[in-house]
């Protein structure tokens, strides 16, 4: 078993770069992790889209604002500020942020996404 960091780390998040995944015009992602859970402070465009992906690991969100149109499973809903989400591992979904305002949201990752660490 390995030894559990006993740290208590703070961050500023304007302080951190952004990672893009989706290219230039998709979001920006400023992520933080631990042992086993990481969040994202997500910022998404008017208009910008998230295409269908999946990955192993759960993902759960609270939109800050905006308004964003998930698909998954072949169902598409509406998700405002205020809402919550949860999408289950390896369910391929899509994001599209409707109407004229960004949006902003907070998404958590368990098990940690490597590919969303930098």
């Amino acid at each position: 078993m390995q030894a559990r960091s006993t740290s208590v780390p703070f961050f500023n998040s304007d302080n951190r770069s952004a990672l893009k995944p989706f290219g230039d015009q998709g979001p920006a992602l400023r992520t933080f992790w631990g042992d086993d859970i990481m969040i994202s402070l997500v910022d998404m465009q008017a208009g910008s889209v998230v295409p269908a992906h999946s990955h192993p690991e759960e993902q759960a969100g609270y939109v800050v604002s905006g308004t964003l149109e998930f698909t998954m499973q072949g169902e598409t809903t509406t998700v405002g500020a205020g809402g919550v989400f949860f999408i289950p591992g390896n369910v391929e979904h899509s994001v599209v942020v409707k109407g004229t305002e960004s949006a902003r949201v907070v998404d958590i990752f368990s098990p940690i996404r490597d590919d969303y660490k930098y």
